[in-house]
């Protein structure tokens, strides 16, 4: 049972760090309804791309469509943002779940720009958890492994390349 109760706590403890990481994201967005943008490919960008790659899949078009400028293949052209994705795909693929037993509206946009905060914050934790593991493989002991784990996730980099 211990040998399930460690990781478990790993697990709470990058999830808490990740939230208060992001403490101030989430502030901005309950409070006054924004999301930051960046001066890379922002939310106002992302969101819209986004919505049109589900549109599409979900109705079974998975390459082309007549509807993408002049009519193009927008899995080629998009993949450079989310079409060979796989949080992405694996996002657009709950999505569709819990579209299904209506628990969540993909056409609306709100609905994306929420979920990328909470896909920033389960990313955020799977990177702590990974290099905590990689600390731990390179011998470093196990808080000096918490904290550059916790140091390399909550690196201004990160947040300028996922949530901007």
């Amino acid at each position: 049972m211990r040998r399930y109760l460690q990781p478990l706590s790993f697990i709470v403890l990058f999830l808490c760090m990740s939230l208060l990481g992001h403490a101030y994201i989430l502030y901005r967005f309950f409070t006054d309804g924004l999301l930051f943008t960046g001066p890379n490919d922002g939310m106002e960008q992302m969101v819209p791309i986004q919505m049109f790659l589900y549109e599409k899949w979900s109705e079974g078009t998975f390459f082309y469509a007549t509807d993408f400028g002049l009519g193009g293949d927008f899995f080629t052209d998009l993949s450079y943002y989310f079409s060979t994705n796989f949080i992405f795909i694996l996002t657009a693929g709950v999505t569709w779940l819990l579209s299904l037993i209506h628990l969540v509206d993909p056409k609306d946009m709100m609905y994306w720009f929420t979920q990328a905060w909470v896909v920033s914050i389960l990313k955020c934790t799977g990177i702590m958890l990974a290099t905590y593991y990689y600390a731990r493989q390179l011998r470093f002991h196990h808080v000096a492994s918490v904290v550059f784990a916790v140091l390399f996730a909550m690196s201004p980099l990160y947040f300028r390349f996922t949530v901007y």
